[in-house]
């Protein structure tokens, strides 16, 4: 990847698993709008830069540069790391249940179908 665009798109369709029309929903803009930005059109400006990393969790530093891990590490990630393997095999599977019930619901409030995820993408 070569640009801020290509890692733009290569992060909503490879990373994220989003169409460019979930993608803009999620930032309060029209699919339109957003493939403008996309392909160059209508320039990334450092307002929708800052929205994206935001929104999704992206590091900016990757996103404008490729350099370092593309998403910011939660601080309650490697706590949650540690903890998991120390579980029994069924609490193990009920917090699974609940983290993807979790997830649906967190889908939903952004107005994305979370039966879209599992869906091919089409741009």
């Amino acid at each position: 990847m070569s640009g801020i665009l290509d890692r733009l798109k290569y992060l909503r369709k490879n990373m994220l698993k989003l169409t460019q029309s979930q993608f803009a929903g999620c930032l309060g803009i029209t699919q339109t709008a957003y493939s403008m930005i996309e392909t160059g059109k209508n320039p990334l400006t450092d307002k929708w830069i800052m929205v994206i990393c935001f929104q999704f969790g992206v590091n900016e530093m990757w996103l404008r540069t490729g350099e370092g891990d593309p998403f910011v590490t939660s601080p309650y990630e490697k706590e949650f790391s540690s903890i998991y393997p120390n579980l029994s095999p069924v609490t193990q599977q009920y917090l699974l249940a609940f983290a993807r019930e979790l997830l649906k619901k967190e889908l939903l409030l952004h107005g994305l179908d979370p039966e879209e995820l599992n869906k091919p993408q089409d741009q």
